[in-house]
């Protein structure tokens, strides 16, 4: 009963253009239900209330609504603002929106970013479509093998603000390439004192970058993983595909 209350209410208030009412009973809410109660309105309606969450929240919230709705939102907004949206996005969220962009906005957003931003933004959108390389987020941790058990800790805790999630410690040897993993719960029982080569896994499940997106799905089923690596021909890492990315390939497989 107090649902039906709610959604009424919240009808009430966007038909009134009383936006901030209305987050104030959406805020409560999971990002997927949020979508789902405001897909049905207008673009300039779903602009209006999704301005009103913190920057992350509301990055969470328009992965949640379909790609030509992302867009219809996305042409609404003033170069600073889709800016701003865009960076609460993870990597590969940016490179589908940028990608829906008309190119006017393409090409107002790109020289706004950073130039490692606007690199790497480009490098991701430049992977074939259905290819692993085209679902990757370039959202992960990796660190050198040499580095102590005790100063992974601090820069996880320093870098936290930067990572989507920490699903698993990716170790590097000089040349970047993907030599083992860890686990965080692996990570936080290790001695402080060893190194990452002391405790890191060597037996690694990775996939090609050029490899299509069902094979990164079935090898994370296979493997039970949450998060899988992806390397080039040299075994650099890339990037990796996390469980939500693998979900969002089976959604469109479905659809």
């Amino acid at each position: 009963m107090q649902h039906e209350l709610d959604l009424n209410l919240i009808a009430q208030y966007l038909k009134d253009d009383q936006y901030a009412k209305a987050f104030e009973i959406l805020e409560h809410l999971h990002p997927t239900e949020i979508a789902e109660i405001l897909s049905p309105y207008p673009a300039e309606t779903i602009q209006s209330v999704l301005f009103h969450f913190p920057k992350q929240r509301r990055g969470a919230i328009f992965c949640e609504f379909s790609y030509s709705e992302q867009a219809d939102v996305a042409q609404l907004l003033e170069t600073s603002d889709l800016v701003s949206l865009l960076r609460s996005l993870s990597p590969d969220d940016q490179v589908d929106l940028l990608k829906a962009l008309p190119d006017e906005q393409y090409n107002a957003v790109l020289p706004v970013l950073a130039k490692k931003e606007r690199e790497d933004l480009i490098k991701l959108a430049s992977y074939p479509e259905g290819s692993a390389g085209s679902i990757m987020n370039t959202d992960y941790i990796s660190y050198p093998q040499h580095l102590l058990i005790q100063d992974v800790l601090q820069r996880i805790r320093l870098e936290k603000a930067q990572k989507e999630a920490i699903y698993r410690i990716y170790v590097l040897d000089n040349d970047r390439k993907l030599i083992g993993t860890l686990s965080v719960t692996d990570l936080i029982l290790s001695e402080p004192t060893a190194r990452l080569s002391d405790v890191m896994k060597t037996k690694i499940v990775s996939i090609d970058v050029n490899e299509n997106q069902e094979e990164a799905v079935f090898m994370m089923a296979r493997y039970d993983l949450v998060a899988l690596p992806v390397v080039d021909e040299t075994n650099t890492l890339l990037g990796n595909i996390t469980h939500d990315d693998a979900l969002d390939v089976i959604e469109e497989e479905r659809t």
